[in-house]
């Protein structure tokens, strides 16, 4: 099989370390395609000390689409039993609006995880930081 996919005739990317030919006629390993640098782990991702309220993947803020997910996962709690972490003022019942109050005041203990699209990089950034 040669270095372009049979289907689509795009070049496959290999990140693993796969043995080229010398110009002895012996194989070593090529380079990998992610940073190695000192401030990086092993995995590429920075190290923990690094990570203190600092995101660096994405956007600074909640976006639409985060804020949906949690707010549809939270009023699915809420439906399903959960109890609520804030006083919900008179005549509001509507688990989508409890969960939205919920996000808005900050006391939700979620954490959203943000994916490179290499699959295998990610970061865990606290809601309050996103707030």
């Amino acid at each position: 099989m040669s270095s372009r996919s049979e289907v689509t005739g795009v070049p496959i990317l290999n990140l693993r370390e796969n043995p080229a030919p010398s110009e002895s006629g012996g194989t070593q390993p090529r380079e990998t395609a992610y940073s190695t640098s000192s401030e990086h782990n092993s995995t590429g991702r920075p190290s923990a000390s690094d990570l203190k309220k600092k995101i660096w993947i994405g956007p600074p803020k909640l976006t639409r689409f985060e804020r949906a997910r949690v707010v549809g996962a939270r009023a699915l709690q809420i439906a399903m039993g959960a109890p609520i972490l804030i006083e919900p003022p008179k005549g509001v019942w509507n688990p989508i609006d409890i969960a939205l109050r919920e996000l808005e005041s900050g006391v939700l203990p979620i954490t959203i995880r943000r994916t490179l699209p290499d699959g295998v990089t990610y970061q865990d950034i606290p809601l309050r930081w996103l707030l």
